[in-house]
């Protein structure tokens, strides 16, 4: 299967919203949404060298990880190709780190691709503007991050 993943706003310019969207033929299609504050991104940009790639895999990582299972493939949006090879080395890590034995979840294969060319990233993109609007459900607002800076320092 393939996960979408997009954000509204850029993580140097804040507040961010980030989804990853899934579609399944048993459930539907799945969403789940990450926000950080303002406030929480001033305390952030503080991190270390490649703060902005670091903190955009980790909001990467925390929307994909509810809903992301074996064999998947991450479709992210390429407005992160810039950052892409630093995203994806970091996002990989982080889930080394969650899955030390299981290669199947811990080296997805990772693509920066636009949404006019992927579905699942124009849900993703759809569903990160109606997070922004609060007209969709966010699971985690200003989530505690330490876990996973610390797995990156």
């Amino acid at each position: 299967m393939i996960i979408g993943v997009d954000s509204s706003g850029h993580v140097k310019n804040p507040p961010i919203w980030m989804a990853a969207t899934r579609r399944s033929k048993k459930t539907g299609q799945r969403c789940y949404g990450v926000y950080i504050s303002v406030n929480k991104h001033g305390a952030l940009e503080q991190f270390s060298i490649n703060w902005a790639e670091k903190i955009s895999a980790i909001l990467i990582y925390r929307a994909v990880l509810p809903i992301f299972y074996e064999f998947d493939s991450i479709f992210i949006d390429s407005d992160f190709q810039g950052q892409g090879p630093y995203v994806e080395k970091y996002l990989k890590k982080l889930l080394r780190a969650k899955f030390p034995r299981k290669e199947a979840l811990a080296n997805p294969t990772v693509y920066f691709i636009t949404e006019k060319k992927s579905a699942e990233v124009r849900d993703a993109h759809i569903k990160s503007q109606k997070m922004r609007r609060d007209a969709l459900h966010i699971y985690e607002r200003d989530p505690s991050l330490d876990e996973e800076l610390e797995i990156l320092k």
